[in-house]
C-alpha cells in the first residue's frame, strides 16, 4: 500500500551480504527507485520508507534484484519480479486510475505539449508509442475515454448503494 512502510530481507544464501552488496531496482508509473541492502546476517533487509511510497501510484511495479560483490565489484543479476501497490487511503489528492492518467498524458501529447524526442517515441503508463500519426493518437484517446468512462459508470454504480436504507427490527 502506497505511502506505508515496507520491509523486505532476501535471503540468498549463494550471495551472503557479508560479503556481496544488495541493490534492489523498483520501476513503473513514473517512479525509478534504486535502493542499497544493509547486512542483517547474510541477509539482505531493504527499507522503503513511507516517504518513498508515498509517490508509488496504485498499478504494477517491476523489481530487479542486483548482487555486487564487495571485493571484485562483479555484479550478478539475482532476481526478476513485480508486485501491485494499492492506493495510499490516506492521500489527499484525488485518485486518478493509470487509464486516467494516459488518457490525459495522450491529450496533452495531441496539444503539443509533450517534447518529442528524436525517434518521436514516448511511452505512457508502460505503452510505447513510436512513429505514431495523428490519426492513430486521435484512436488511443478514444480508446482510452472509453475506458474511463466505463471506470467511472462502475464507481457511480458502487456508490449508489452508500445511502441509508430503510430496515425493521421485531424484538420478541
Amino acid at each position: 500500500m502506497a505511502g506505508t512502510t515496507k520491509r523486505i530481507t532476501l535471503k540468498r544464501g549463494e550471495y551472503p551480504a557479508s560479503t556481496w552488496t544488495g541493490h534492489l531496482g523498483i520501476t513503473g508509473a513514473g517512479v525509478d527507485l534504486q535502493i542499497e541492502s544493509t547486512a542483517d546476517g547474510d541477509d539482505h533487509a531493504f527499507v522503503l520508507s513511507d516517504t518513498d511510497t508515498a509517490v508509488f501510484p496504485p498499478g504494477e511495479y517491476l523489481y530487479h534484484f542486483v548482487a555486487e560483490e564487495t571485493s571484485s565489484e562483479e555484479k550478478e543479476h539475482v532476481e526478476s519480479g513485480s508486485f501491485f501497490v494499492t492506493r495510499n487511503p490516506l492521500a489527499k489528492v484525488p485518485y486518478v486510475s493509470p487509464a486516467e492518467r494516459t488518457l490525459n498524458a495522450l491529450r496533452d501529447y495531441q496539444a503539443g505539449r509533450l517534447e518529442q524526442d528524436a525517434a518521436e517515441t514516448f511511452s505512457i503508463d508502460g505503452q510505447s508509442f513510436t512513429h505514431t500519426s495523428a490519426r492513430e493518437i486521435s484512436r488511443q484517446i478514444r480508446i482510452y475515454e472509453a475506458k474511463v468512462k466505463l471506470e467511472r459508470d462502475r464507481e457511480t454504480r458502487r456508490s449508489r448503494g452508500t445511502g441509508k436504507k430503510n430496515v425493521r427490527f421485531t424484538f420478541r
